[in-house]
């Protein structure tokens, strides 16, 4: 099991590398297209359901003076458009916006801006700090006053304030909570996936691996990690 995003996910899968990718995104044309150029199937197996949420260090904001944004907004500070906080809101602290993004590639990335970057054409300010994890995100913003990111609902923690966000103006905010994810509220949701190619042979180890991370006990493992179990649960194998 390695890191490396989506992009490395599907690779492996296309260049038989590995049995099994792991993907947080549907798989680009340019993907597919060298999928079928080498024979192979891309299958998608849903395993969880997780939420890209958009977080700041507690300079910026916290409990006390909660920080709401709807997603040009937040197009807008990750493109550049806003360089200074009290650019995005009064009363926000007249210091620099510091941008952490993920590694192009990165299906966590590709999923934020779907969103909040290419409805209005917008592209990451050349002056961001790219990271390769959700793990190095956290580290940068829970350590780098005045800084902004996104991760994936399962690495947000106490040492960072979590952004609430609408869909535009005049429509509610939502926090990424378990129930907001589920209800397709909160606005940045996704499914997680494992990948093979082709379906897997009925009774290999492919097959019953998957068939255990849907089952019951294997989502139990899921929401232990901090992802969201399915809003379906299949049969133990």
């Amino acid at each position: 099991v390695q890191g490396g995003g989506s992009g490395v996910g599907y690779s492996n899968v296309i260049d038989g590398v590995v049995d099994i990718g792991m993907a947080s995104r549907d798989p680009k044309k340019t993907e597919i297209d060298n999928a079928k150029s080498k024979g192979v199937d891309l299958w998608l197996h849903p395993i969880a359901l997780d939420a890209v949420c958009v977080v700041v260090h507690p300079s910026v904001a916290n409990s006390s003076y909660p920080l709401s944004l709807t997603l040009q907004e937040v197009g807008k500070i990750f493109a550049g458009i806003y360089t200074y906080w009290d650019e995005v809101k009064s009363g926000l602290p007249h210091e620099e916006i510091f941008v952490v993004v993920r590694e192009p590639g990165s299906g966590t990335r590709g999923t934020f801006e779907e969103y909040t970057m290419h409805p209005w054409k917008y592209d990451v300010t050349a002056r961001a700090s790219v990271q390769p994890s959700n793990p190095a995100v956290k580290h940068m913003i829970e350590t780098t006053p005045y800084s902004i990111g996104y991760v994936g609902f399962g690495f947000i923690s106490e040492n960072m304030h979590v952004v609430a966000l609408a869909k535009e103006d005049g429509k509610p905010y939502f926090y990424p909570t378990i129930d907001s994810i589920v209800k397709g509220e909160y606005p940045i949701s996704r499914y997680l996936y494992l990948v093979t190619n082709g379906q897997p042979k009925s009774g290999s180890l492919t097959d019953r691996f998957i068939d255990f991370v849907r089952s019951e006990e294997g989502q139990q493992i899921v929401e232990d990690c901090g992802f969201l179990k399915l809003p379906y649960v299949y049969p133990a194998p």
